[in-house]
């Protein structure tokens, strides 16, 4: 049953791939631009969550290990630290859970893209 599972989610994965390379093929740059839109974007957001204080250990509990916890955000949270080492730790740590909303940023890129492209049309048909 375990190999049942390997094998859907590699043909899953393969599918997916072959999605990709389909709409590099028809949108080009275009689905490029909107999938670093939203990366950059949930980057930014992931950060900012991080440092205008949201309770990153209590986030991180539903998707990790309390050891796994404590490599992420670097042991105690009220050690003293520069403010460069604490930027760098956030940074690190929005990246990680960045990192997290992959296969979400893939379907969302994957079914925004030919939206955008019929509203740019659409537009430029228009004038």
């Amino acid at each position: 049953n375990n190999n049942n599972n390997n094998n859907n989610h590699e043909a899953k994965k393969k599918r997916n791939k072959q999605k990709l390379k389909e709409l590099w093929r028809e949108y080009g740059l275009l689905g490029v631009g909107i999938h670093s839109t939203v990366y950059v974007a949930t980057l930014s957001t992931c950060w900012a969550a991080i440092h205008y204080g949201v309770d990153m250990h209590s986030v991180l509990s539903h998707v990790m290990s309390e050891e796994s916890i404590h490599q992420v955000l670097g042991g105690d949270a009220t050690q003293s630290r520069s403010s460069h080492q604490r930027l760098a730790g956030e940074f690190a740590v929005a990246w990680s859970l960045c990192a997290l909303t992959g296969p979400a940023r893939g379907v969302f890129t994957l079914a925004a893209t030919p939206t955008v492209a019929k509203l740019l049309k659409r537009n430029a048909d228009k004038e």
